[in-house]
């Protein structure tokens, strides 16, 4: 995640919407060593989408994912990756709330970093996560935690 930091316009007014409040939350309360960001445009089943993508690195090998559709489809997830730059560990969900406003989701990216920073324990952070983003819904996970009394099924 190397170069600009800035986050890119967005042609979708929600999604400029959360570009900014995403903006004013980082710009002073920036708990991230660095993030990257693209918009970029999609088809699922025949109909064209914006999205728009954030990657953030609260430091220590966790990387957040933070993907927003112009529809306001939302997926977050929180990644451990090795010092070899593989994937270790992810856990990720589409929160539940499909009436999340700008503010609402980037006071969630936000409050998820130190909750992710769990990773680096060996500890799983999703019970933290669900109730930052209020989700109660299926989660995706991928990989194993190496500490068998840290992981969550």
């Amino acid at each position: 995640m190397k170069g600009d930091n800035r986050i890119p316009y967005c042609q979708d007014e929600f999604l400029q919407d959360v570009t900014i409040a995403l903006g004013l939350r980082f710009i002073h309360h920036g708990p991230l060593s660095g993030f990257a960001s693209e918009v970029d445009f999609c088809t699922h089943e025949g109909e064209d989408f914006e999205r728009l993508s954030i990657f953030a690195r609260p430091y220590y090998g966790v990387l957040m994912n933070l993907s927003l559709w112009d529809d306001g489809t939302v997926w977050f997830s929180a990644s451990s990756w090795s010092g070899d730059g593989v994937r270790e560990y992810e856990v990720g969900f589409y929160p539940d709330d499909e009436q999340l406003s700008a503010e609402r989701i980037a006071e969630a990216f936000h409050d998820s970093a130190p909750a992710a920073m769990r990773l680096c324990y060996e500890e799983c952070p999703l019970p933290i996560l669900r109730r930052i983003w209020h989700h109660e819904g299926s989660v995706k996970i991928t990989g194993k935690l190496r500490s068998a009394k840290n992981r969550v099924s």
